[in-house]
């Protein structure tokens, strides 16, 4: 279409959002405060999976388990006269707690919340029909420029065809505290569901195809949350995968690798993302994508020159943080601000990833391996807690830091670093703010922490540049 055609056509909104998740709204509330014409479609909720099935009733979850394991440990204090520390929890108290924290949010998410923002809430499901046109409910409408943010949807393996399973989509919804708990995976998911449950009182058998546990962060932190994991009572079949199985009285009997049988009450699938691409009539936009998700550049603009993406449609960093960035780059590119959307683009490559287990992990920029084969002259500091006194005080123990910089004392670059330990996502900000904003490693270690603080971690790790006693980090 000619530019020619498309000033003379009339369209109804300046910009599209398709798909109400963390992303979404973003680019909404973003485009309408910068004073467009927005409209946003959304087929079921707006909140999507983070608020509803993903990071919101997970972490509640994880909470509540937490609660439960120390009421349980107290047993060790003589605490335990009044609890039951073997049985399991009220799971339909549970469920109260994660459906009362879902309507605390869910305000903020709501399409009420949208309006009066000034976006323009379509429910119903989008598909592109010609150019700058999107088909909603058989009614065509027309935009300047449209955002897909559709995210992805659970994968599920064919060997499971004709069995009972769940999903993150329905796992918070079960009528009962499973027995015995399969979860097919050994991601993110898998793990901090996997810790959760068995806290509160199922039996937990993780099934990996994979030689370790999120294999996405440091082999230190496998390891450390494997030891774990077996030591509160998971099961964990690695290098192990479900080629099929019945369902029986019980509940269902798996069929393993290796002829294995795992007899089991529920069967929770973890086992990845699929991106939403399909049937949205991107083809008639000439839009690229595959079925690892649309194609996009660092700002996130498709081959098609007025269609953006952000999100877990893009197949790429499946975080709510990492969504709602990429929803900031492409409004503001789709404003024609791309040298500041340039400016932040280069974020993208350092997105934190973190675990929510006990104990917390937070990881950015490359592992040491990666770093390495970038790179010969690479530093590693690491500062194991087991030498902090706050973490000594708090059994956390087993939590480090651990850094990787570039080689040199005069100008040393942090490239990476993992956290692990309590509050390990809120530590790992400071190192991230240090990157960004080009600050010297040496200024770290000059702002002075509250004692005892796990803030000193990080003082005494970065100190181990410049000081080999050995109560700092530990340079190698």
């Amino acid at each position: 279409m000619t530019r020619t055609a498309i000033h003379a056509m009339k369209f109804d909104f300046d910009l599209m959002v398709i798909g109400g998740g963390s992303a979404g709204l973003t680019a909404a509330h973003l485009a309408a405060g910068a004073g467009r014409k927005v409209a946003l479609v959304e087929r079921d909720r707006t909140g999507g999976e983070c608020l509803y099935t993903g990071c919101v009733p997970s972490k509640t979850l994880l909470n509540l388990a937490s609660e439960v394991w120390t009421a349980r440990k107290a047993a060790r204090y003589g605490l335990s006269h009044n609890l039951d520390s073997e049985g399991p929890v009220d799971w339909s108290a549970v469920k109260a707690r994660l459906r009362e924290v879902i309507a605390k949010i869910a305000p903020q998410d709501s399409p009420e919340a949208l309006e009066r923002a000034g976006v323009v809430v379509i429910k119903g499901e989008g598909q592109f029909v010609a150019d700058h046109t999107l088909e909603v409910n058989g009614t065509p409408y027309r935009a300047r420029g449209f955002l897909l943010a559709t995210g992805a949807r659970p994968h599920v393996p064919d060997a499971l065809e004709g069995l009972p399973y769940h999903t993150t989509e329905s796992i918070f919804e079960l009528g009962e505290l499973p027995k015995h708990l399969a979860i097919l995976g050994g991601g993110a998911v898998a793990v901090e569901l996997a810790q959760a449950f068995v806290r509160l009182g199922s039996r937990v058998t993780v099934v990996s195809g994979g030689d370790c546990l999120v294999s996405r962060f440091e082999p230190e932190v496998s390891r450390l949350l494997r030891q774990t994991l077996e030591r509160e009572g998971v099961h964990l079949r690695l290098r192990s995968e479900v080629l099929g199985g019945r369902v029986t009285v019980k509940g269902l009997e798996l069929k393993l690798k290796n002829d294995a049988m795992l007899e089991v009450s529920h069967l929770l699938v973890a086992a990845g993302k699929r991106p939403r691409v399909q049937n949205l009539g991107l083809e008639i936009l000439g839009a690229e994508f595959d079925e690892s998700g649309l194609k996009t550049d660092p700002l996130g603009r498709s081959s098609c020159p007025y269609l953006w993406g952000a999100g877990d449609v893009l197949g790429r960093d499946l975080y709510t943080h990492a969504a709602v960035e990429e929803a900031i780059l492409s409004v503001l590119s789709s404003l024609k601000l791309g040298g500041l959307a340039r400016w932040r683009a280069p974020q993208r490559k350092s997105y934190p990833k973190a675990l929510f287990t006990d104990p917390e992990v937070a990881a950015f920029g490359p592992g040491e391996s990666e770093a390495r084969a970038g790179d010969a002259r690479i530093q590693i500091l690491e500062y194991p807690f087991s030498k902090l006194d706050r973490a000594r005080t708090d059994g956390s123990e087993e939590g480090f830091v651990k850094l990787i910089m570039s080689a040199g004392k005069l100008s040393p670059r942090l490239l990476g670093a993992t956290v692990v330990g309590p509050r390990a996502a809120e530590l790992l900000f400071s190192l991230e703010l240090m990157v960004a904003a080009r600050i010297h490693p040496l200024k770290l270690a000059s702002p002075t922490p509250a004692y005892p603080s796990y803030a000193e971690a990080l003082r005494y790790a970065v100190m181990g540049l410049y000081s080999s006693s050995e109560t700092f980090g530990i340079k190698r």
